[in-house]
């Protein structure tokens, strides 16, 4: 058994938008899917767990924001920034393919 995960958003498009498991296209193009498969099968046979980057955001933000909804703990703060950082990475791969 191996962990995998996808992007449902690679199939929104097309004659027959879906998940790519039959189901309705997600609603965010950020949503990650983690499922598990057998080694010798690129089939689904669980999905285990489902978020978005969005949601992932938010969970690193929530652990370090004070009061005033800010991050000013200078530790926090680099968190923050390497996931901007990575985040900007990924934007300009994407630049890089479409322009």
């Amino acid at each position: 058994m191996i962990t995998q995960s996808y992007m449902p958003v690679e199939w929104n498009f097309g004659e027959n938008p879906s998940d790519g498991r039959g189901g309705e296209p997600p609603s965010d193009a950020g949503m990650i899917r983690v499922w598990n498969s057998d080694e010798e099968s690129e089939s689904f046979e669980e999905v285990v767990h489902e978020t978005t980057i969005q949601e992932l955001i938010d969970y690193a933000i929530e652990g370090h924001i004070s009061r005033d909804g800010k991050v000013y703990d200078s530790e926090a703060v680099q968190i923050m920034l390497s996931i901007k950082q990575a985040l900007q990475k990924a934007i300009d791969t994407i630049d890089e393919v479409i322009e």
